[in-house]
């Protein structure tokens, strides 16, 4: 019975109405603060930018002030209100319970309000934009009733406009012509307009996009989530320690609106970036696949958060092994230069003798025959990569070569039976049976030469690309080259680099999908230990390739590298898991 009640009182504090505990009301031809105000009082909201106004939380002046409030004042009376809701004189500022309820409530007592009045000290568009960038001001822009009253100070006294959630993007949040930084925004506005639908997903990904961009005034580190928050109209207990992936994620997996976002996250393929907010910034993008967030499907879940920030639990995930750098040496090459025709002359030559034995001598019989399985046996060639990574499914080299070179390296033989997969790594995109340009023996062995001489000094190429922070390989990346290459080839064409599209501190690698025969070229910080098996769409797999590391503790917590697109058949090869750690930043 206590379950019950408890998680009754868990879903009215998630799901209640936020009604305002202080509004200034007009009473007797004076203006006064008054607590606990009745739920059905009609009030004013009045939204304004600090700075704008040089206002100072920490140094409040009564100048600046003052102004706010005559503006307030004069705009309740003129709407034929008798009530306004202004945030300095209506939220407790002492960061406590009281404070947390009201800033992170406030999307409801926008949502509760008659309207939205709008404040600003010039008619210059300068303190349009000021008040456009701020975190806070987005939802109370999105969620305000019929249209916004915007209040500007001028010399002659106050004047008035009004202005729709569309003709706001106009105004306000979209002042530059062709900016597809407020794109986002603009979507959001024609939604809440009624002017186009969203799919749930659809909303979620564009207000996540929208908020990230703005402006936050850090009430703390997680303010984008908790902006979040008020846009969904769900709640949930407020942690100032949690960081922005922490609270995003507890936000859209714990409070019923888990439209599985950070789970298609783990399965999209971004391009680099420096940290969380900038990936969240460029949600509504499309990945290294060409393909957006909400046309991936997720195959597992996210079922708790761990400690360390970025630290997830996935559920239910198939995962496969990877076979690391299985190389023949010099003594197997020796053995498989032997050819098959050889090998059957020299099998004929042993059962002649055996029979010839046999006949002179029969009661050798033994004997002939021990030799003859002695002289098989010593012409048995050592197991190729091929023959001991069948059983794993994938194999990764370090490094990259030509296809031919690789076949040799690998089964032992030149058989054209290696091919690129053309739609499972973006830098083996366009290319089947060829190789790309950077991966031709003369334009391998110049990059990689620059490289690691670079490398080696603690530097990068000047052609190599930046990439967010992160753990970084210490491998000097060289690959299998070929002796024989002594010139370098030029690029083919303008479009065609003679290296490859590397980022800072991170390693090309040759994985090969041992039961279609397929190369995917990749680039790692670390050295991917295993494929998780997270996704799907367009009729193929999402894989996740992730290295390996260990925490304080010594348990393992699975990095997240890169991304792949699978066959489907891969995915009865894998092993269900539960319960795995895995940092998906």
């Amino acid at each position: 019975m206590e379950g019950g009640i408890n998680g009754a009182v868990e879903l009215f504090k998630s799901t209640r109405l936020v009604l305002p505990q202080r509004l200034v009301m007009y009473a007797d031809k004076s203006w006064m603060l008054v607590k606990d105000p009745a739920p059905t009082t009609e009030y004013l909201f009045i939204s304004w930018h600090w700075e704008s106004f040089k206002y100072d939380r920490n140094k409040p002046s009564r100048a600046p002030l003052s102004l706010v409030k005559e503006m307030a004042q004069h705009a309740t009376l003129e709407a034929g209100l008798k009530a306004y809701w202004l945030d300095v004189q209506c939220v407790d500022q002492k960061f406590g319970d009281s404070f947390s309820s009201d800033v992170y409530g406030m999307a409801d007592i926008v949502r509760n309000a008659n309207h939205v009045a709008i404040l600003l000290p010039s008619e210059h568009s300068f303190y349009k934009r000021a008040w456009a960038r701020r975190l806070w001001t987005l939802p109370e822009g999105l969620l305000a009733k019929g249209r916004l009253r915007i209040w500007t100070a001028t010399e002659n006294g106050f004047t008035k406009n009004e202005l729709d959630h569309v003709e706001m993007t106009y105004e306000f949040w979209h002042p530059f012509a062709h900016d597809e930084r407020h794109y986002p925004t603009r979507i959001l506005a024609e939604y809440y307009e009624g002017q186009i639908e969203l799919t749930r997903l659809e909303m979620i990904v564009t207000a996540i996009a929208a908020l990230s961009r703005q402006n936050s005034s850090r009430f703390t580190d997680a303010d984008i989530a908790y902006a979040l928050m008020g846009l969904l109209g769900r709640r949930m207990a407020i942690e100032r320690s949690d960081t922005l992936h922490q609270a995003m994620t507890k936000l859209l997996l714990l409070t019923g609106e888990n439209e599985y976002v950070m789970e298609r996250m783990l399965s999209s393929y971004p391009y680099p970036t420096r940290d969380l907010k900038d990936v969240l910034r460029g949600l509504l993008n499309k990945d290294q696949f060409g393909t957006c967030l909400w046309d991936i499907r997720s195959s597992c879940e996210i079922v708790g958060i761990d400690d360390i920030d970025g630290v997830v639990y996935l559920n239910n995930c198939r995962t496969l092994p990877i076979c690391h750098q299985y190389i023949p040496d010099q003594i197997g090459k020796i053995l498989r230069t032997i050819g098959s025709l050889r090998k059957a002359a020299v099998v004929v030559l042993c059962l002649s003798i055996y029979g010839f034995m046999s006949v002179l001598a029969p009661g050798l019989h033994t004997a002939c025959a021990f030799l003859l399985c002695t002289l098989i046996l010593c012409l048995r060639t050592p197991p190729t990569v091929g023959s001991i990574a069948d059983e794993h499914g994938f194999v990764l080299i370090e490094g990259v070569m030509p296809l031919s070179q690789l076949e040799e390296a690998v089964f032992g033989n030149v058989g054209d039976i290696l091919t690129y997969a053309t739609s499972s790594s973006p830098l083996n995109a366009t290319h089947y049976d060829n190789d790309p340009p950077w991966v031709k023996s003369a334009n391998l062995k110049r990059w990689t030469k620059e490289l690691y001489t670079a490398r080696k000094s603690g530097n990068e190429p000047v052609w190599v690309q930046s990439a967010k922070p992160g753990p970084t390989s210490t491998s000097s990346c060289i690959p299998y080259l070929s002796t024989s290459a002594t010139d370098f080839e030029a690029p083919s064409s303008r479009k065609e680099a003679y290296h490859p599209p590397l980022l800072a501190g991170y390693t090309v690698f040759t994985l090969i999908q041992m039961s279609t025969r397929q190369v995917l070229l990749v680039q790692s910080r670390l050295p991917p230990t295993s494929l998780l098996l997270t996704g799907e769409e367009g009729g193929m797999l999402r894989a996740v390739l992730c290295s390996s590391a260990y925490d304080g503790d010594g348990l393992e917590v699975l990095q997240k590298e890169a991304v792949l697109r699978l066959d489907p058949e891969v995915c009865d090869l894998g092993q269900s898991r539960s319960w795995l750690r895995v940092r998906t930043l």
